[in-house]
């Protein structure tokens, strides 16, 4: 990860606003709540970000222990539970010292190296369950941005790989875990019309830059506003006459019905009985 992206990951408006209060995202932390077992008495999320899932478990789990670690210290600050600051690939953590792992929305923000070293690291840790949450089939070229300053294009989300039903299923096979479940969550439906204007924005090159900071070059998008639902509710009001024949088009043109927006993938490590 470049220093630039680092600043990122730092910035307080990535890790707060009114995004926490999504429907989606709340209805996602339920979900994954309720794929740990109840063998599991201790849990460590690698990746935590600012907590939003550990803080869930601290008011709806009975786990003994809960421990949250991440390379940012902004995001931790908002962890309320045991927290250390880690980078991924070197988690300083014994040998099975957390009954189940959890790793969310965080493996497809990485480069192979560091991805190869998380999962060697996750294991590791583990003595029983590993869970794993990711974007599902995402189609990466689609969510492409462009750096005004040195016409990078890359993910605005920063997702490096896409995650197949297969993939999930063989991805611990050489680490000592076998799949026990995999589940694809929340379907949804996919309008063409605003699929094909986005392709024409971003042609066009008039789609505004997605992120605060290129992560390769630096250059920090002064306005930039993060994602949350009030930002989209007042996207999608905006009275301009472009917009109106936009959300005119979304309404009438066909939807593509998409399994589920994010895959979930349990793993149980091969020397515990079933």
């Amino acid at each position: 990860m470049s220093d630039f992206e680092k600043k990122y990951y730092e910035s307080e408006q990535f890790w707060t606003g009114d995004v926490l209060q999504d429907e989606n995202n709340k209805k996602r932390m339920f979900f994954t709540a309720n794929l740990i077992s109840k063998e599991n008495s201790t849990l460590l999320d690698v990746g935590c970000g600012n907590g939003i899932f550990l803080n869930h478990l601290a008011e709806h789990a009975s786990l003994t222990r809960m421990v949250g670690t991440d390379r940012s210290e902004t995001a931790l600050k908002m962890v309320k539970c045991e927290k250390v600051i880690s980078e991924i690939s070197d988690l300083p953590f014994s040998d099975n010292e957390f009954d189940c792992s959890t790793c969310l929305e965080v493996l497809e923000h990485l480069p192979q190296e560091t991805f190869a070293k998380a999962l060697t690291e996750i294991s590791r840790v583990t003595s029983k369950y590993i869970i794993i949450t990711v974007p599902y089939n995402e189609r990466l070229s689609e969510g492409q941005t462009e750096c005004p300053m040195c016409t990078s294009k890359f993910n605005s989300s920063f997702h490096l790989r896409s995650f197949s039903d297969n993939y999930m299923k063989n991805m611990f096979n050489e680490h000592g875990f076998s799949c026990i479940k995999t589940e694809v969550f929340f379907p949804f439906k996919m309008n063409f019309g605003a699929k094909f204007l986005q392709k024409i924005e971003q042609k066009l090159k008039s789609k505004k830059f997605e992120v605060p900071i290129c992560p390769l070059c630096g250059y920090e998008e002064k306005n930039f506003i993060p994602w949350s639902p009030k930002f989209m509710e007042e996207h999608i009001q905006n009275p301009s006459f472009y917009n109106k024949i936009k959300q005119t088009l979304k309404k009438i043109w066909p939807k593509e019905s998409m399994a589920g927006f994010w895959i979930a993938g349990v793993y149980k490590k091969n020397n515990i009985v079933q």
